[in-house]
């Protein structure tokens, strides 16, 4: 089977929630969840140069940046906003397809599975349309090149690792913890410290990843 096939219900799956963001978002435009208030004035902030104000320590600035882009090309927030979050939604199917192929998931269960996310993912655009998407899809991408065969015996794997990982702290500050045990507790079980003379590659793996991201 090839590479095309094999993601088929991927492009499937992206196709339909494409088709179902068109047709809601007259009626889920109005929706806006009170993070998203803040999220949407640090956005304009960005946009309009105000960087002094717009940068602060609570509200994570990934999606900001992205929505403030946006925003420059005459692009109205919300519409920014959802297509920006759309873009998420779009890389966590293909890391979930990812993930359904490495572990051979029965084809008709990943049929299934795809268009399950995709309806829950037509959702969660709007519910969360700051942030949360994209978190989930940089630690999954991180889970995802853990493991990677050659994982173990690639440090620029671990380097681009440790980048992707920031890539989540910037999109949600909660990333940090979960990160940091990501690394080291999975780590751990894949390059079996449990052996000795595995533990100084443990050691050396979650080094370069965690000083990567910081």
């Amino acid at each position: 089977m090839s590479t095309l096939q094999k993601y088929t219900p991927f492009y499937v799956a992206t196709l339909l929630l494409c088709v179902v963001l068109f047709i809601i978002y007259p009626y889920c435009q109005y929706y806006i969840d009170p993070d998203g208030i803040a999220y949407f004035t640090i956005a304009h902030r960005y946009a309009s140069g105000d960087y002094l104000k717009a940068i602060n320590g609570l509200w994570s600035p990934c999606s900001c940046w992205l929505v403030a882009l946006l925003l420059k090309t005459g692009l109205a927030a919300m519409p920014a906003a959802v297509l920006v979050n759309a873009v998420a939604a779009v890389g966590m199917a293909y890391i979930s397809q990812s993930f359904f192929l490495h572990f051979n998931i029965n084809r008709k269960l990943q049929w299934m599975l795809m268009f399950a996310l995709a309806v829950f993912l037509c959702y969660a655009v709007f519910i969360q349309l700051f942030e949360d998407l994209w978190q989930f899809f940089f630690l999954l991408s991180v889970f995802r090149m853990m493991l990677n065969k050659a994982f173990a015996e690639k440090p620029i794997l671990w380097v681009i690792g440790g980048m992707v990982g920031a890539l989540a702290y910037f999109a949600k500050g909660y990333s940090f913890p979960f990160f940091l045990l990501n690394t080291v507790c999975c780590t751990y079980f894949l390059v079996d410290a449990k052996q000795i003379k595995n533990r100084a590659l443990w050691v050396k793996i979650c080094w370069v990843m965690i000083a990567t991201m910081l």
